[in-house]
């Protein structure tokens, strides 16, 4: 019986030995792979699926990796989660514009806003337009997408313009290349206005606005608003290189429309057109003045 309990704790101490002799093998072979794979790439981290692959060919990849990484968008601005679009411009086989766009309900509640900036998903084009005529096409049902975020427009592969928008409107920093690549441009922009913008104001404290003249690169250049002490609106049109240009409108004190005058730029290769008025309403808004129906009695 003795002889039988020394022979089965050999048995085991024999297997044990054996057991730890080939852990210690396979770590030895372990060990030599890694040195064997450390003379040629000392950063484990590379995990090359071939022997044959150079380190200066991978790392020379992982950098062209990263560059594209870098170029991409981030999907996220001012806290708002966006998605990006990419829109071939009408009538331009080479020129892209991409943008970030969000859903409309991000859409401000303020109707002074200068050209809000958005993506119309049927039309699959971009587009801009007042706050009036944008809160409209809302309530029509129109599926709009405010651009929201970096844009950049691209022709033949090199950028013309880049800068930012936030809920539609004009944003930061923007710039304007050259074909080749050069910056020729910058202006800075918030909330849609640029820097060079002027707001006049009724009071010391800046609290009641009498007067937003847009202003860029010291020209006239945008949505133009003043307004009654009250805030209602007095008059609005829109200006483009220091002419007033398309349909102005001015309110009574009540928001009843006065009058709207339609105005169109000068241009030097043709005489421009006279201003002239197109419809007129009293306070209370019975029509007074009709071109159309004027022009069509003088006919």
């Amino acid at each position: 019986m003795r002889f039988l309990f020394l022979t089965f704790a050999l048995c085991l101490l024999v297997q044990n030995a054996w057991a730890q002799s080939k852990k210690r093998d396979k770590k030895k072979e372990a060990i030599e792979e890694l040195s064997l794979e450390n003379d040629t790439l000392p950063n484990m981290e590379y995990r090359l699926a071939s022997d044959s692959v150079k380190k200066a060919d991978y790392l020379a990849e992982r950098k062209q990796k990263s560059a594209k990484k870098k170029k991409r968008h981030k999907k996220i601005y001012f806290g708002i989660k966006t998605k990006v679009l990419s829109v071939r411009r009408e009538g331009s086989d080479n020129v892209i514009d991409i943008a970030q766009f969000v859903a409309p309900t991000f859409l401000m509640n303020n109707p002074y806003q200068q050209a809000i900036y958005y993506y119309d998903r049927k039309a699959g084009k971009i587009k801009n337009d007042t706050y009036f005529n944008l809160t409209a096409k809302l309530k029509k049902g129109l599926q709009i997408y405010l651009l929201h975020g970096k844009y950049e427009r691209l022709k033949n592969g090199v950028t013309q313009f880049d800068g930012y928008y936030y809920k539609g409107l004009t944003h930061d920093l923007w710039k304007e290349y050259d074909k080749n690549n050069i910056l020729t441009e910058k202006l800075h922009y918030e909330m849609g206005y640029s820097s060079e913008a002027r707001i006049a104001y009724y009071d010391a404290e800046e609290t009641k606005v009498k007067e937003i003249t847009p202003v860029e690169h010291k020209f006239l250049h945008g949505n133009y608003y003043t307004f009654y002490e009250n805030g209602i609106i007095a008059e609005t049109g829109e200006y483009a290189h220091n002419e007033r240009v398309g349909i102005w409108t001015s309110f009574y004190d009540n928001r009843q429309k006065k009058k709207q005058t339609q105005y169109t730029p000068e241009y030097k290769w043709a005489a421009p057109e006279a201003p002239y008025l197109m419809m007129e309403w009293d306070k209370y808004g019975k029509v007074v003045y009709d071109y159309q129906k004027d022009k069509d009695k003088k006919k």
